[in-house]
């Protein structure tokens, strides 16, 4: 009697068993990719449009193009994702696969190497993650400003810096249509695009152009608030010497420079340090000014946007103007500054 009982729990915890592995099995058989644990898994597919690039100011790269995406996907107890795609791999969307269904987070970045990083090894990107208030960020310190500000004719062959996330993305189960994921790319840097207009009765050239102190060093890799910027960062001037721009009378000519997103003018009781000075060939210079617009003094500026700073070169003085604007395809017209 007592073998008899036995052998039934024996029998009855078997089928238990093979039921418990039966459900796994039918659970896996979703999708086919899964891993050891048996975790459900599938494909996504990321819409990634290509940031639309005219400018009206030749420089000597397209701020537009990605030469090379990255894109990790972390989620709790899943094997992260890094994977990259060089310039020739892409296209308007592409296909991510042994995606963990759930709740992840998802990072993109384009062209990394123009910050001086690779992210082959995932560590890299953790030890640049610090701690801000209830917030985990990427910091990328820039010492020296060897990668940023760059001018036009200086553009980076690895392109220019640009990156995206979601930290709250919800896979879905797998299905016939895979879920598609839209990837707003924005450019981590803002470009300023320096109008010089001629006033003089004789051509001119411009040998030098000297820029107050709102050069930071420091960059959050992701954006998360509006005006993102680091608070210990540290704002340094800087001059390009060495200059020849020749200006024809009554003619404009064009600079442009790549720089961190900035909000060097915390201290509204001090002079902006957003300014801007020249020298021309014979010696005449121009001091530095403020940027100006309805009387009002530029503060801060913003990741991928553009900075129209019009100045105008007179016999005796200078005046300068600036518009902000989003960095988009719009075709902006020089002013004609009187």
């Amino acid at each position: 009697m007592i073998k008899s009982k036995l052998e039934n729990t024996v029998v009855s915890l078997l089928s238990i068993f093979i039921v418990l592995i039966g459900l796994c099995l039918t659970s896996c058989s979703h999708d086919e990719n899964i891993n050891s644990e048996c975790e459900l898994t599938t494909s996504i597919i990321l819409n990634i449009p290509l940031i639309e690039n005219e400018s009206r100011v030749p420089v000597n790269g397209d701020e537009s193009s990605i030469e090379k995406l990255r894109v990790i996907i972390l989620s709790e107890g899943a094997k992260s994702i890094n994977r990259t795609f060089n310039k020739s791999d892409l296209a308007s969307s592409i296909i991510i696969e042994n995606v963990p269904v759930g709740k992840v987070e998802m990072y993109v970045i384009a062209n990394e190497a123009s910050l001086g990083r690779n992210y082959d090894d995932l560590i890299n990107l953790k030890n640049e993650v610090i701690q801000v208030g209830t917030k985990r960020k990427v910091l990328i310190t820039d010492d020296g400003r060897i990668n940023f500000p760059k001018r036009g004719s200086e553009f980076p062959g690895t392109g220019l810096p640009m990156s995206w996330m979601n930290k709250e993305l919800q896979i879905l189960p797998p299905s016939e249509i895979r879920q598609e994921v839209n990837v707003e790319l924005k450019r981590c840097v803002a470009k300023l695009n320096i109008n010089m207009k001629n006033n003089l009765s004789t051509p001119i050239s411009i040998t030098s152009i000297s820029f107050g102190s709102f050069f930071g060093d420091k960059l959050y890799l992701f954006q998360e608030e509006k005006l993102d910027v680091p608070n210990d960062n540290v704002y340094a001037d800087r001059t390009f010497d060495h200059l020849n721009i020749p200006i024809e009378t009554g003619q404009t000519e064009n600079l442009v420079c790549y720089i961190y997103p900035s909000f060097a003018w915390y201290e509204p009781i001090k002079s902006s340090p957003y300014t801007i000075g020249f020298t021309i060939d014979g010696g005449l210079t121009y001091y530095p000014q403020a940027f100006v617009k309805d009387y009002e003094t530029l503060n801060s500026i913003e990741r991928n946007t553009q900075v129209n700073i019009d100045a105008n070169l007179n016999p005796i003085n200078m005046t300068i103007n600036f518009i902000v604007k989003d960095w988009t395809t719009e075709t902006i017209n020089v002013p004609d500054f009187e």
